[in-house]
């Protein structure tokens, strides 16, 4: 298993009562809905490539099939965690329904500059992704 990306990623989690950000074509939340947001800066995101085999998931040997795990977990609430594994048979599944515009192997290090951007300005008053 390879850790390609550790890190604390702030997020904005929306609070009871309060819509949704209406999405746009370039996917930029309106700052009316991060000021009545409660921001959090402590969700920890893991993303890992493991080797899988006949679909099962195996360390210590080469194959050319991956999986992407993902993970997340709050520093703040031990009983937080989030994990989802996610194939390169079950990418392209995904690809065809989002219309996505990338490839399996070049995903997570796109995901990887999404999260690092979002740690650059995490400190931003208005921070636009």
């Amino acid at each position: 298993m390879e850790c390609l990306f550790n890190g604390i990623v702030p997020v904005f989690l929306r609070r009871e009562g309060i819509p949704p950000a209406s999405s746009s074509q370039y996917g930029v939340v309106p700052v009316a809905s991060l000021e009545s947001a409660r921001r959090v800066d402590s969700i920890v995101v893991e993303l890992y490539l493991t080797p899988v085999i006949n679909g099962r998931k195996v360390n210590g040997f080469p194959s050319d099939l991956q999986s992407l795990e993902i993970r997340l977990n709050d520093q703040c609430d031990p009983l937080f965690m989030w994990t989802c594994s996610l194939s390169e048979e079950e990418f392209f599944v995904l690809k065809r329904e989002q219309n996505l515009l990338i490839d399996f192997a070049r995903f997570p290090y796109k995901l990887i500059e999404m999260l690092q951007q979002c740690i650059a300005h995490a400190r931003d008053e208005h921070p636009l992704y």
